[in-house]
């Protein structure tokens, strides 16, 4: 599994130390979608380091969950009360780089410049990240790596027998600066 928390607290520190004040953390909702609760534990270890850092840092953490119809597309769009509570900030960490692309889309069409204006940081490091509208800062997660380690995992399975004990394998993100 991914360290998302060590990830999350990296993200956060590096836009305290580029000076930004008012940072928070933003998951998305889709419709129909589960709670936030009952998300993968990313959810909830991104957010948890997210907190950790502004705690240390002396900070208040502000956490606000986005509505979408759906993760990405053409009509997937920010509400007007989303954008609001998001321009009280002047730094974002989205759940996701779709979810930053998302934000970044709302910014351009209201006339922001990014990170001027608003800066924006995520997770995944995938296509989200890659085609998005300028390098986002985000926290790469070891696909490849986690991956591997999961085929070497299920060959020992096979060698070893359905008893073998095999540990968890933990995988520590990458932050990439846009």
């Amino acid at each position: 599994y991914v360290d998302d928390a060590w990830g999350a607290e990296q993200v956060t520190r590096h836009l305290i130390e580029k000076g930004y004040q008012r940072i928070c953390f933003l998951h998305r909702r889709t419709a129909g979608g589960p709670p936030i609760e009952r998300m993968h534990h990313s959810a909830a270890d991104r957010e948890a380091g997210y907190r950790k850092a502004m705690g240390e840092a002396g900070r208040e953490a502000a956490c606000h969950t986005v509505q979408t119809q759906d993760v990405a597309g053409l009509e997937v769009e920010l509400r007007a009360e989303d954008w609001e509570w998001i321009a009280r900030h002047d730094a974002v960490i989205a759940y996701d780089d779709d979810l930053a692309n998302l934000i970044g889309r709302a910014a351009y069409d209201r006339h922001l410049r990014i990170p001027d204006s608003l800066a924006v940081a995520s997770f995944n490091g995938d296509y989200g990240s890659l085609c998005a509208w300028q390098r986002l800062t985000t926290v790469r997660i070891p696909s490849y790596e986690m991956g591997r380690k999961a085929a070497e995992m299920a060959f020992e399975l096979v060698a070893c027998g359905p008893d073998a004990l095999l540990p968890s394998s933990v995988h520590r993100p990458t932050l990439v600066l846009g």
